[in-house]
């Protein structure tokens, strides 16, 4: 069993994790010609200098480098001769310094990839939405050498996942602590605007509203069984998809701080973790990196008086307060037992209250703020729907 590490740019995280646990180290440039799945805003604002550096670090430690050409959008771009020229130069700067491998989202650039770096290998990204075996024979005839399924379809769906294992002969890699909405609605939609917020020379430059992401933690708040009802693989359950040949596992998130990183890695190398499982999971309060965003650069992103009212976006600091959610991680022994065969992803629940009944041991949502909570994301999401954010 091998895992995919987040990178954060920090030399450090290179030196203080279990090396033999790691099969590749990801990451990219919080900003550049293609885009990837993460807002600039989020990420560590790195230069190529020291990217550089820190990759040299990783190739001289023995592990392969993964650069995340992921966006699955190129805004059409990808037509033009100047994009082509920009993609070039920077296909030429990762081959030069030592990457090896680049994840892709669109089958175009897979394509192009191929065409200029055939000795790169190429990782198709969960954002291809790739969940039946047919679209996964596709990419695989393109040329790819690995592909992520999409989780928030397929990681609790055994039978698919155990026939792309039999059908495929390239890698398969599955996403184990993104903690998405089982089955998704919003992602297509997340994955694309998230393209757009990460790469150069958009109209909007970087700026957006994570209308997506605020939907998922109200409906998460109004129905803690969502809290279950997602795409996560515990530590403890990774046994059960190396029994149908499935050894390699991505851990996310490269906007995480370095002991996070290193927190959530050693929980999935010894395949246990007591205590809150939320805490193995990006996009909680506690541990995503804000420390290296400065109050200029949060200015820049944010202060878009030709985009919206900056002040009626202030709003979204009520949305910031942390609420206690436990999530008892030994409650949940066996619970991945019992749903893998009763349902799968599209299916319509059919009533067997496995969710409801293991939620209500396992997940414990204080009620302090609570409510003020609740309201505070419907009315924030109702001054979107209405149009009020952009209303002077």
């Amino acid at each position: 069993m091998k895992f995919s590490i987040p990178t954060n740019w920090d030399d450090r995280l290179v030196e203080r994790i279990n090396k033999e646990r790691v099969g590749e180290f990801y990451g990219k440039l919080y900003s550049d010609s293609v885009g990837g799945g993460r807002a600039s805003f989020l990420c560590s604002p790195v230069d190529r200098k020291k990217a550089v550096r820190h990759i040299r670090i990783i190739r001289g430690a023995g592990i392969r480098f993964n650069y995340l050409l992921n966006a699955a959008c190129l805004g059409n771009k990808e037509f033009t001769t100047s994009w082509h020229r920009q993609l070039r130069k920077l296909l030429g700067w990762l081959a030069d310094n030592g990457v090896d491998t680049v994840t892709v989202a669109v089958p175009f650039l897979l394509d192009l990839v191929k065409s200029f770096h055939p000795e790169m290998r190429v990782s198709v990204s969960a954002f291809a939405h790739i969940n039946t075996v047919r679209k996964a024979l596709f990419w695989e005839s393109r040329g790819a050498d690995e592909i992520t399924p999409s989780p928030t379809e397929l990681n609790r769906d055994f039978k698919t996942l155990q026939e792309m294992r039999k059908r495929l002969s390239c890698g398969l890699k599955l996403i184990v602590n993104n903690n998405c909405l089982l089955d998704c609605p919003l992602h297509f939609y997340h994955s694309a605007i998230s393209a757009h917020a990460s790469r150069k020379e958009e109209p909007a430059e970087g700026f957006m509203i994570d209308y997506c992401r605020v939907q998922c933690r109200y409906l998460r708040l109004i129905d803690p069984e969502n809290f279950l009802k997602a795409d996560w693989i515990r530590p403890e359950d990774t046994a059960l998809y190396e029994r149908i040949g499935v050894h390699s596992f991505k851990i996310v998130d490269r906007v995480l701080s370095t002991e996070a990183i290193l927190m959530i890695s050693s929980a999935y190398f010894a395949q246990r973790h007591d205590g809150n499982l939320l805490e193995l999971f990006p996009m909680t309060k506690d541990i995503v990196v804000f420390q290296h965003h400065k109050a200029a650069r949060f200015l820049k992103y944010f202060f878009r008086p030709g985009l919206i009212n900056p002040l009626k976006l202030l709003s979204l600091r009520k949305l910031i307060k942390p609420i206690d959610v436990f999530i008892d991680n030994r409650a949940l022994d066996g619970f991945i037992e019992r749903v893998k065969d009763r349902c799968s992803p599209g299916d319509f629940c059919r009533g067997c209250a496995c969710c409801a009944e293991t939620a209500e041991k396992a997940v414990r949502v204080s009620s302090r703020g609570l409510k003020e909570a609740v309201d505070s994301y419907k009315v924030f999401l109702q001054k979107i729907s209405g149009g009020d954010l952009w209303e002077i």
